[in-house]
């Protein structure tokens, strides 16, 4: 089965990775969705501990100073790289 032309999924092969039609529609529902809750829980508890341990690391002021001047010296090289970009397209 051949998608419909959509441009870039021209010609694309359709792939059943995650519904089989045989098999009953709402069990497999069911695990796709638990699947992704629990995948989002996990994310977020993971976002949590990080969280405190970051802050318990910038409890001291010179590592917040360290933290800011590292960050922003990160910016400074992303915005500057994206100016180099915008200089190459025009």
């Amino acid at each position: 089965m051949t998608l419909p032309m959509f441009g870039w999924c021209a010609g694309l092969k359709s792939r059943e990775e995650f519904i089989t039609h045989d098999a009953p529609i709402l069990e497999q529902f069911m695990v796709l969705t638990t699947t992704f809750a629990a995948s989002s829980v996990l994310s977020h508890i993971f976002y949590i501990v990080l969280a405190r341990l970051v802050k318990k690391q910038l409890a001291n002021p010179l590592r917040v100073r360290l933290f800011n001047r590292m960050s922003g010296g990160t910016f400074l090289v992303l915005g500057l790289s994206l100016l180099g970009m915008l200089s190459k397209a025009a």
